[in-house]
């Protein structure tokens, strides 16, 4: 959900990833709003990744749910 605030925080600070996103939405080339886009899922994905990563590695087995 932050990774998607920081993309919409755009409309507010004309800066980072969003940026991009909303130039791409006023250009009549289609392939930057898609690679935009793109990659604000990739950092999100990358993000999940890394926090599911890092929980992993600090919540203790005994305390872990069962799947």
């Amino acid at each position: 959900m932050t990774t998607g605030i920081v993309a919409i925080a755009a409309y507010v600070v004309d800066q980072g990833l969003g940026s991009l996103i909303l130039k791409a939405l006023q250009s009549p080339l289609h392939t930057q709003f898609i690679g935009a886009g793109a990659l604000a899922v990739a950092l999100a994905l990358a993000a999940d990744a890394a926090l599911a990563l890092l929980q992993r590695l600090l919540v203790p087995r005994g305390l872990r749910t069962a799947r």
